[in-house]
């Protein structure tokens, strides 16, 4: 018997019955080793190879396709989905800048304005505060000037009215006292003395029946009627300080004649 002929085992193709098959073709009751068209055998018939279906053979797409081709997919993938990222990444940093500077331009709009707006304030303050100032210096500058004129007058009138008044007291005292002493009289003649030269006069004047009779020794003058008149007229005072010296002068003397003729004076 011939190795591969007759019912032994085939080794090529053809059919061999009752033998083992290596190779293609169809052998009944042999064992297959090769390719061809085998029962039972899953065959694509796109690409005609088999070991797989057609849904999964991978020239149609539809299935995985050789190992290499697979690695390169997954590789591709990998460094799409890193540019994606990398693009991602920066257009959000870009959007972030964008709107940082969005934000700032409008922050510093924002305080232009309110410096603005806290100028023409400050502004405003100091204008009303300029025109306050100026009223408040007019309104003091009339009330130091209305102040200032009856001070000036009650200044001219005052010295009058207040000799009028020493005047009239001591001439009151002297209608009313009983008492002709010597020492009376030569007080009183010095207040005369004093009072007349003060106003530069030396003149005695007769009594018209209101007045007292002063006898005046240290003159050397007779015992006459001498009249103390009112000066109530206005005169042109002298200077401030010689006229409150002489003023003082006088109230200090007549009060001191006031206090002196009191004790002396008969109850």
């Amino acid at each position: 018997m011939v190795p591969g002929f007759g019912n032994g085992v085939a080794f090529g193709g053809g059919n061999q019955p009752g033998g083992a098959t290596f190779g293609g073709g169809n052998q009944p009751g042999g064992v297959v080793f090769g390719g061809g068209n085998q029962q039972g055998s899953i065959t694509c018939h796109i690409c005609g190879k088999v070991g797989h279906y057609a849904r999964n053979c991978w020239m149609a797409g539809n299935g995985r396709g050789p190992l290499v081709q697979q690695s390169a997919s997954n590789s591709m993938d990998d460094e799409t989905k890193e540019m994606r990222e990398y693009f991602r990444e920066k257009i959000r940093r870009k959007k972030m800048e964008e709107d940082k500077r969005v934000r700032e331009e409008e922050e510093r709009r924002q305080k232009e304005e309110e410096f603005r707006r806290e100028q023409e304030r400050m502004r405003d303050a100091e204008a009303r505060e300029a025109k306050l100032e100026a009223r408040l210096i007019r309104l003091l500058a009339q009330h130091n000037k209305t102040a200032a004129q009856p001070e000036s007058s009650n200044v001219r009138k005052k010295s009058p009215k207040t000799k009028a008044r020493v005047l009239r007291e001591i001439r009151s005292y002297l209608d009313e006292s009983d008492d002709e002493s010597e020492e009376v009289r030569e007080e009183a003649g010095k207040l005369v003395e004093a009072i007349e030269m003060r106003k530069g006069k030396r003149k005695i004047y007769k009594d018209e029946g209101r007045g007292s009779r002063i006898q005046s020794q240290r003159m050397g003058y007779q015992e006459e009627p001498v009249r103390i008149e009112d000066d109530d007229e206005e005169k042109t005072p002298p200077p401030a300080k010689r006229r409150n010296e002489e003023e003082s002068g006088i109230l200090e003397f007549a009060i001191e004649l006031h206090k002196h003729l009191s004790e002396k004076k008969v109850p």
